[in-house]
């Protein structure tokens, strides 16, 4: 009897030596041209059944927009309000219902990439997985980010599950030779 639980014990611990670990995102900045520069801690390879290196999947999220005119900033003076809402919630398991984008990093101990070709004032859910030859290992938890970009500002908004993300950025814009206040808030 001990002989068995040792064996099926021994068997256990060998299978998960070679299970595919989680890399963990840990930051994501803005980029000029438009881009991410996005890090993360990697992930554990043997020699066996060697990890190949990372994949980065993006997503876009779908989001509602609304704008209204409110008195901003207490003051007696109008302004456009534009609220802008993720319609599919952040959650560390489901990912987003849309089609991703996928860039390959074929290196084990690269731990970071670059990454083009994105638009501004567009909200991205971004995961990364590790790969092997023949299976793809689980994913991240989500970072959800966008670069705003206006006439007057330029900031990028980053949210991850459990952190509450509401942002509000003041400008001014001329609308028609009129000065308006403008303030536009986001959430994740």
């Amino acid at each position: 009897m001990r002989r068995g639980i040792f064996i099926l014990c021994l068997s256990k611990i060998i299978v998960s030596a070679y299970e595919i670990g989680v890399p963990k995102i840990t930051s994501v900045s803005a980029l000029d041209p438009v881009g991410f520069f996005i890090q993360w801690k990697g992930v554990t390879s043997f020699n066996k059944d060697p990890v190949l290196g990372y994949k980065i999947r993006l997503w876009k999220v779908e989001e509602d927009s609304q704008g209204y005119l409110k008195l901003v900033n207490g003051e007696e003076i109008p302004g456009l309000l534009l609220e802008d809402r993720a319609l599919e919630p952040v959650d560390k398991v489901k990912t987003p219902k849309a089609q991703p984008r996928e860039v390959v990093i074929n290196n084990v101990s690269t731990q970071k990439a670059k990454v083009y070709n994105v638009n501004y004032n567009t909200l991205y859910e971004i995961r990364i997985l590790a790969y092997k030859m023949n299976e793809d290992g689980p994913l991240s938890e989500p970072a959800r980010v966008k670069i705003m970009k206006g006439d007057a500002y330029f900031i990028l908004i980053q949210k991850r599950p459990g952190e509450d993300c509401a942002v509000s950025i003041a400008t001014n814009v001329t609308i028609s030779d009129e000065p308006y206040y403008h303030l536009e808030t986001v959430y994740f």
